[in-house]
């Protein structure tokens, strides 16, 4: 996940140690999972180069865009993640 807080989002960390820590922590990758699914192909590649640690430039060139088309994606894509997996889901931006 794209810069994510362990400390304020342990379900990004491993498997914790405690039972109903680590539900949550599959029920959250679980449904993180299902939103990705759901991404439109061009989201789906950002969010894949973006996990990737690509910088911004280099997505823009593989996915044959212009940079601000490349970070008007990234607005869209953070806000659709935002609505769809709350507000505290360490989805911070790149």
């Amino acid at each position: 996940m794209p810069h994510a807080d362990v400390a304020q989002c342990p379900w990004v960390a491993d498997e914790a140690p405690d039972p109903s820590v680590a539900a949550e922590q599959h029920e959250w990758r679980e449904r993180f999972q299902q939103v990705l699914g759901k991404l439109e192909p061009k989201l789906r590649q950002l969010w894949d180069a973006l996990a990737a640690r690509k910088q911004l430039a280099v997505i823009a060139d593989e996915l044959h865009m212009s940079l601000s088309k490349v970070k008007r994606l990234q607005t869209e894509l953070h806000t659709m993640l935002i609505a769809a997996m709350g507000e505290g889901a360490g989805l911070a931006r790149a």
